[in-house]
């Protein structure tokens, strides 16, 4: 996650409200390295999250059909490249739209919540038939 404050915000700035945060997913794992050696230190923080996330992956040409069995976000318009947070049966998650042909989304939650989330989504999943990889 690379926080970053806004640039009306007069530095330094300890407000919780005066952050910009952004989650960087990448399979690089020199992706780190790459940020603080292109990247002003002045200007943000870096923070692992990688071990504090569940992440699970759909495909096919009903995982909208599937989300929407327990997300109440709107996902039309949300296409390849975009992200956004909602919820999936009260729990927490950020759904990043991977590609759009075939339809892949990446859906993160806090770990804690990993096997509730997992056993949702196969849930939703049952109607339309899941293969578990």
């Amino acid at each position: 996650m690379i926080r970053r404050p806004p640039r009306s915000t007069p530095k330094p700035s300890s407000a919780a409200s005066d952050v910009y945060k952004r989650q960087v997913v990448s399979k690089n794992k020199e992706i780190e390295k790459s940020i603080l050696e292109n990247l002003s230190h002045d200007d943000f923080a870096l923070t692992d999250l990688s071990h504090s996330r569940t992440i699970l992956e759909l495909e096919g040409s009903l995982v909208d059909e599937v989300l929407k069995k327990g997300c109440p976000l709107n996902l039309d318009g949300l296409d390849e490249g975009k992200c956004s947070n909602s919820a999936f049966h009260a729990i927490t998650i950020t759904i990043d739209f991977i590609s759009s042909n075939p339809r892949k989304v990446r859906i993160f939650a806090l770990r804690s919540f990993g096997e509730s989330l997992y056993h949702s989504i196969t849930d939703a999943c049952l109607e339309f038939g899941y293969k578990a990889e």
